[in-house]
């Protein structure tokens, strides 16, 4: 592995993915969120309103409110919105497979010397 520059290190780099969110194969474009939103968002006490305001963040196309999320997700099976919400998590490293395998990169890192 190779050390990385501090530009690279500092520039935003999060991932998108394609959810499908019907199913006639209609889909949204999501991205992970920052270190810094996924803080904000631990200030909403309310987990239904935390993740709606999450999926707000993190859909990049099309662009909804928190308050045109809530009205899908009162409309729609329950299952693709929690997808949507799962791939942000994904995203942005905060599911539990990412801590695992965050875990597991740094302890082969320590093996290495890196």
């Amino acid at each position: 592995m190779a050390i990385i520059s501090k530009e690279t290190l500092l520039s935003r780099r999060l991932g998108t993915e394609l959810v499908d969110v019907d199913d006639e194969g209609g889909q949204v474009r999501v991205r992970g969120l920052t270190r810094a939103e996924f803080f904000a968002l631990q200030k909403i006490e309310d987990a239904e309103k935390r993740e709606y305001a999450l999926i707000a963040t993190g859909l990049t196309e099309p662009q909804l409110s928190v308050d045109e999320v809530t009205a899908w997700a009162a409309d729609n099976a329950s299952g693709y919105v929690q997808e949507v919400s799962v791939a942000i998590g994904r995203l942005s490293k905060m599911l539990p497979e990412a801590a695992k395998e965050a875990t597991k990169r740094a302890a082969r890192g320590r093996r290495t010397g890196v």
